[in-house]
């Protein structure tokens, strides 16, 4: 009986004969060809397993190919080091991420002229890492320390705190059950037992710091010197009289198991071709990162080389120079030696242990930076204010109550005498996550504003007025929301634009009713002004760029709806709001870049205006 593949095993047996670029759907049709699947979307199921494979690159536009297609006789380039120079040695963090296809203590080193580079053994010496290099070694595998001293050392600057328990749940993460850690053994425990680590009281966070490296380092020491086999270099670096600056160019062969160096000295180096390249993987590297701020180094380095076909030629500079060099770019190492490229304003809970001597440059200069970019937007938004009032040339034209062509009374009940708000309490500092579409499905999280709930009150209490005021507010909003929704096209309980639409106008009706007291018709220049530039952008959980232009484009579409359906004279205030879209989608992403710690407080009074 002729065995059945899964799904996975059917992936491996496609990927053993694959050869060149294939799409996804004729990826997807091969595997299900031997493993069919009652799947709802076999396709989405096979591109699900096939992710994070290792032997497998994404190529972009649904492209896939083979890890060693992709690095066949592709280039990097190597700057060593003085220090490597002196040792005679290249350090294997050079080769990262090749290393997942071609491990260098398992692959051949052979010069240009086919000379061999041989492995020797040496030794590591505690004593020569760098306080630096001992921070990189807890990072990576503080996990596995937990509960031991360190891990309480590192509790106690700030790592790991009783409130991210639920993050290192060993329930919700295999990764993190010590059983199933074949890599670490109880005579690694050793290394770390709580009898070798003792903390005096009362460290501030660089003393402790301090005293986790010197131990670590001690205990490193007792283990004793440790043997590693690396590539001597030593009579390729004489021979070639290599000097700091120099370049090596590194030619992979994955199916030869080998890498070709070919020696570049500075003075021969086409420094023009190599700055036009590093832009180019630079630029990828961005784009990778737009999203979520990081991105899998593996998956971003792998795709330039299966795309960027000059590196079959003359190489850009190595890409962990690039990242360091570019000062909105970090290099992230996770657990297990994983790295990432990360943008700077990105952070991690590691952070708090301190970060390298360039991160922190850099962090400082994009603080710098960013004083510089928040000044320019708020003059230029200043310019786009005034530019706007003086296109509002009639009463109605600003909106307010002079716009409304019959006003009610109930419909506005803002107090300008006393000068306060109904209905608002401002002491609340609890978020909370409310539906207030009615239409929609958009969540706002309130954040210092709450609706209060009234007690029970006398049919004479004023309370109870104002309760009554602020409910005919709501209920009216609704009758007009649900009026633009019927005449846009929606259709009740169908998700489109128009119900997105309906949400936005819902979401403006209660910033007004709860801040302003009054209902949409009521609404000014200065109201949209306040709601875009200062309330969406602080205020709603899931406030984005993108979504701050479709509000300002929602409230025009509203209110030239108002002003065919007699509500209103005129819709021009929310026509130069929608004209100043972009600025307040860039409010929202400059919000969203303020760097947390000391630099938030000083960035965020000069974006809003205010003190915090």
């Amino acid at each position: 009986m002729k065995k059945t593949l899964t799904r996975r095993e059917a992936i491996d047996k496609v990927l053993s004969k694959m050869e060149g670029v294939m799409t996804r759907k004729e990826f997807a049709e091969a595997v299900l060809e031997l493993a069919p699947s009652k799947a709802k979307d076999p396709i989405n199921a096979v591109m699900t397993d096939l992710r994070y494979h290792p032997g497998i690159v994404q190529l972009g536009n649904g492209r896939y190919a083979r890890a060693d297609y992709v690095l066949e006789g592709r280039k990097f380039r190597v700057k060593p080091t003085r220090r490597e120079i002196n040792a005679g040695i290249l350090d294997y963090s050079w080769f990262i991420p090749f290393d997942r296809v071609m491990p260098p203590n398992e692959c051949d080193f052979v010069s240009k002229d086919g000379k061999t580079i041989p492995v020797v053994t040496k030794m590591l010496d505690p004593d020569a890492l760098s306080d630096e290099q001992i921070k990189s070694l807890l990072v990576e595998t503080a996990e596995r320390f937990l509960g031991t001293s360190v891990g309480e050392a590192l509790s106690s600057i700030g790592i790991f705190d009783d409130d991210d328990d639920e993050d290192f749940d060993d329930d919700d993460d295999e990764d993190f059950d010590d059983d199933d850690d074949e890599d670490f053994d109880d005579d690694d425990e050793d290394m770390f037992d709580d009898d070798d680590l003792e903390f005096e009281d009362d460290l501030d966070d660089e003393a402790m710091e301090k005293q986790v490296l010197d131990d670590t380092r001690e205990l490193l020491r007792a283990q004793g010197t440790e043997e590693v086999k690396l590539h001597d270099f030593t009579e390729f670096f004489q021979e070639n009289d290599v000097q700091e600056g120099d370049a090596l160019i590194v030619t992979m062969e994955p199916a030869e198991r080998r890498y070709i160096f070919e020696y570049e000295p500075a003075s021969q180096a086409q420094r023009l071709v190599i700055r036009h390249h590093d832009v180019e993987m630079n630029q990828l590297m961005h784009d990778a990162i737009k999203r979520d701020k990081r991105a899998d180094a593996r998956d971003v380095i792998f795709k330039a080389f299966g795309n960027f076909e000059w590196l079959k030629e003359y190489p850009s500079s190595h890409w962990m120079e690039i990242v360091e060099r570019d000062d909105k770019l970090r290099l992230l190492s996770m657990f297990g030696g994983h790295l990432e490229i990360a943008s700077i304003e990105y952070r991690t809970m590691f952070d708090m242990l301190g970060t390298d001597r360039s991160t922190e440059q850099k962090r400082h200069k994009h603080a710098r930076g960013l004083e510089d970019e928040i000044d320019d937007f708020c003059d230029r938004v200043d310019e786009a204010y005034e530019a706007a009032l003086s296109r509002l040339t009639t009463a109605a034209d600003g909106g307010g109550v002079a716009n409304v062509v019959q006003p009610v009374a109930g419909l506005y009940v803002y107090d300008e005498f006393e000068d306060e708000y109904i209905g608002i309490d401002e002491g609340d500092q609890n978020a909370e996550e409310v539906d207030t579409s009615s239409n929609g499905k958009h969540k706002v999280n309130y954040g210092e504003l709450r609706v209060i709930e009234r007690p029970e009150a006398e049919p004479d209490d004023e309370i109870d007025e104002e309760e009554s005021d602020y409910e005919k507010i709501r209920e009216h909003n609704n009758e007009l929301i649900s009026r633009f929704f019927d005449a846009s096209g929606g259709k009740e309980g169908v998700e489109s634009a128009v119900s997105r639409k309906a949400g936005d106008v819902d979401m403006f009706g209660d910033f007004l009713g709860n801040y302003h007291g009054c209902a949409l018709e009521y609404a000014d220049y200065d109201m949209l002004e306040e709601f875009l530039f200062t309330w969406y952008p602080r205020k709603v959980l899931n406030s984005s760029p993108s979504h701050a232009r479709h509000i300002a484009s929602s409230l025009r579409d509203f209110y030239r709806f108002l002003v065919t359906s007699k509500v209103i004279r005129s819709a021009a205030f929310a026509e130069v709001i929608y004209e100043m879209r972009d600025l307040a989608s860039e409010k929202v992403e400059l919000y969203d870049r303020l760097p947390p710690g000391e630099e938030f407080e000083d960035l965020f009074e000069r974006l809003f205006g205010r003190s915090w």
